[in-house]
């Protein structure tokens, strides 16, 4: 292979988790829309190669080259439409398809990281798949294909050129930039700042789990999703506008607040995955934009929410004009001692992911099958398809969901570590606590209760019960 690139400081530490487990589906990022209408595959076949040939990374191959990871940009065989015949499958056999289509592992040495797949269930009926390594993408990215891939289909259906945004900056201007910010003065100044968020607290957030870690991390997991009830969400907006903070600062706190009643920590550290997207151009551009800011939440006994989402505002400010510092050079720099059964530094991370009426698409990917809506796209009926994905990476990973008509968090969790049960609880249990939390400003988080009306008098005759 020829041609070859460097990776950017995150690249290089997927591909070395890759190398620890292989045939792990926990860095595959996947959307699947469900398709009803006349589907023309021939011309979806050559919307897609238009989409591959303006983004060469969705071809790239990756190989170690005297023990330094490399890419290597349009080097995998040309991506072919895959196609699967489903006809009469039920609904639980076609979810059984698509988490296969989106879950098997690439070869990135030789095959690429990036495919698409149509599993037909009818004539007029489909669900397309569309999945990729983390490596050569995030959520945006996989937006950004998707967008342009229907409207590559919309425009060659119409015998019309795609109308595209502007040419995306290639990933590598990106890697370079990042490279020019490392060996800048920048680069030291980022590091004391960092230095400066962690020093002194615990490297291990333990939480309580339904069994012993294991020595190594299998990277498994699985995923609860819940719904932020409509009168949870008013109360948070203006919850945070008493306090002074965007709602994201006060979900933020409420979540730090629940981990200090789990752990009884009240000093730790927990990651916010966050974009590196800093220019407009790199809005459009296919790849891997994304870092891990740090929070530090230090809880006393008398800290209340408000309290909490105040500095958790300033923390977040702070941090994502230091965003460009990659995490993993952190780690090094902090001397993280390597341990094959956690992540390093944070084994819990926490972020919001916003898609408004802008983006039809996105905002209906992102409400997800229960919202049961329909958008109607380069002649196509199209509905979300709801795929479980990038499950264990992390002890618990929060990921808040936002539109403009709702918002979910997901709870995505370590299968090797926690019941599904487990993380039912806490995840109602971090809605109360939120809850509580703005309708009494005043009290202490310690104080704070876990429990509704209902369940604490059903706990309190359990006890009464006891003594007669």
């Amino acid at each position: 292979m020829t041609g070859t690139l460097p990776l950017s400081a995150g690249q290089e530490a997927m591909w070395f988790l890759n190398r620890l487990a292989p045939d792990s589906a926990a860095y595959n990022v996947v959307m699947a829309l469900r398709v009803r209408g006349p589907l023309d595959l021939a011309e979806l076949g050559r919307a897609l190669d238009a989409v591959v040939d303006r983004h060469p990374i969705l071809r790239a191959c990756f190989a170690d080259v005297a023990g330094t990871p490399r890419m290597f940009p349009g080097a995998a065989p040309a991506v072919r439409l895959e196609v699967r015949e489903a006809e009469g499958a039920g609904e639980a056999r076609l979810r059984e398809l698509v988490a296969e289509a989106g879950s098997a592992p690439f070869d990135m040495a030789r095959d690429g990281v990036f495919r698409l797949v149509v599993i037909r269930t009818g004539p007029e009926t489909a669900v397309l798949v569309c999945a990729a390594h983390h490596l050569v993408t995030d959520a945006v990215a996989q937006g950004v294909v998707l967008r342009e891939l229907l409207e590559a289909y919309r425009a060659s259906g119409c015998g019309e050129s795609p109308q595209w945004p502007a040419e995306p900056v290639p990933f590598e201007e990106f890697v370079s930039g990042e490279r020019e910010l490392l060996a800048s003065a920048r680069a030291a100044e980022f590091e004391e700042y960092w230095r400066g968020v962690c020093e002194g607290a615990p490297y291990v957030l333990e939480l309580p789990a339904d069994r012993p870690r294991p020595a190594r991390a299998d990277y498994t997991g699985a995923s609860h999703e819940v719904t932020v009830p409509p009168q949870v969400w008013e109360k948070v907006r203006s919850g945070a506008a008493e306090a002074g903070t965007t709602p994201f600062s006060l979900l933020l706190a409420g979540f730090q607040a629940l981990l200090h009643r789990y752990t009884g920590e009240g000093d730790f550290l927990i990651g916010m995955p966050t974009t590196t997207r800093l220019s407009r151009r790199s809005r459009a551009a296919v790849g891997c934009f994304v870092n891990t800011v740090v929070v530090r939440a230090g809880v006393g006994g008398t800290t209340t929410l408000p309290e909490l989402a105040v500095e958790a505002q300033r923390q977040v400010r702070a941090g994502m004009g230091r965003v460009s510092y990659p995490f993993s050079h952190l780690t090094r720099a902090l001397g993280v001692p390597r341990d094959p059964s956690r992540s390093p530094l944070v084994q819990v991370t926490f972020t919001m992911v916003s898609a408004g009426r802008s983006e039809p698409l996105m905002e209906l990917i992102a409400e997800g099958e229960e919202a049961g809506r329909e958008l109607e796209l380069a002649g196509l009926r199209l509905a979300a398809f709801d795929v479980p994905q990038q499950e264990g990476q992390f002890d618990l990973a929060v990921e808040l969901l936002q539109t403009s008509r709702s918002v979910k968090a997901v709870f995505r969790y370590r299968a090797d570590l926690y019941d599904a049960a487990t993380v039912e609880r806490l995840a109602e249990h971090y809605l109360r606590l939120v809850e509580a939390g703005v309708d009494e400003p005043g009290t202490p988080v310690r104080r704070l209760s876990l429990v509704n009306r209902s369940e604490r008098d059903r706990i309190l005759s359990f006890g009464l019960g006891a003594m007669s």
